[in-house]
């Protein structure tokens, strides 16, 4: 399950089915959501996003499912045969390979969600064998390199999608973009760095995480450009954290959207006083 929209799972939304292939989601908070199924492996059966007539590989044209306080909301999707894509990775600054790193089909957060994708091997070459026959976007997050979808760009609703086949096999090579830096300090009230801070960079428009970075004197990020993005800063305290959006606002939604390029260094420091 994920909040409409959003294309990310939530930690406690996956469920399984059981031996009628039923599958229960109870105690849902009253809201809209969008459905993701994957088959077993081995099945044959391909993974998809419940769409509004079959299913879909872009959770932009998923369903919205509402769900309402004492009521429910009933899905059955179907199902349709497995297609693949597979590619080559490199670095576009040098046309090295890239040999660690992950090809999701949703980006992974730093709270600790699971990513629903592969890694990468030692010869750069990714392949995911569990597709739906649909138009896929992948997310690319490996080594020096900022997070970046498919056409290299940090929005979700812009990326690049490779069309999978029933029983076939797609390739969609890529050049991964280094990515600008973003850095700066973590200061308190008074000026002073913070030790400990870690950052995170999210883009404006889809809210999802596309940079992080941290350490006791100052942090550093990539994040591909141009983007608009929106920057949280947390510092431990002792007993949990003070959390701050730049700048000095209190939400994702107040934050101040601030503009990265494609080359260059944006410099940004935070204040982030003690509470």
């Amino acid at each position: 399950m994920a909040k409409a929209g959003t294309g990310v799972l939530r930690p406690d939304g996956q469920h399984c089915t059981d031996s009628t292939g039923t599958v229960s989601a109870p105690r849902l908070a009253p809201g809209d959501y969008n459905v993701f199924v994957k088959a077993p492996d081995g099945s044959g059966l391909g993974a998809q996003w419940v769409g509004t007539s079959g299913g879909t590989g872009d959770a932009v044209t998923a369903r919205r499912i509402t769900v309402t306080g004492g009521a429910t909301a009933t899905v059955a999707p179907a199902l349709d045969p497995t297609g693949t894509i597979t590619g080559v990775v490199r670095s576009a600054s040098g046309g090295g390979l890239i040999t660690s790193g992950m090809v999701a089909l949703y980006p992974h957060d730093h709270s600790g969600n699971g990513v629903v994708g592969t890694a990468v091997d030692g010869q750069g070459r990714y392949t995911i064998d569990w597709l739906g026959p649909y138009r896929w976007p992948l997310v690319f997050d490996v080594p020096d390199h900022a997070r970046q979808w498919s056409g290299g760009t940090g929005n979700r609703l812009l990326a690049q999608k490779t069309r999978v086949t029933a029983g076939a096999t797609a390739t969609y090579d890529v050049h991964l973009r280094v990515g600008t830096v973003v850095t700066g300090v973590v200061r308190g009230q008074a000026g002073q760095p913070r030790p400990g801070a870690s950052v995170y960079a999210y883009n404006a428009v889809t809210g999802e995480e596309v940079g992080r970075g941290g350490g006791d004197s100052g942090y550093r990020m990539l994040v591909v450009g141009p983007q608009l993005i929106r920057i949280k800063s947390e510092v431990h305290n002792g007993y949990g954290h003070d959390t701050v959006w730049y700048d000095n606002d209190g939400s994702f939604a107040a934050a101040r959207t601030v503009l990265v390029s494609g080359t260059g260094t944006r410099t940004l420091d935070i204040v982030n006083p003690v509470n």
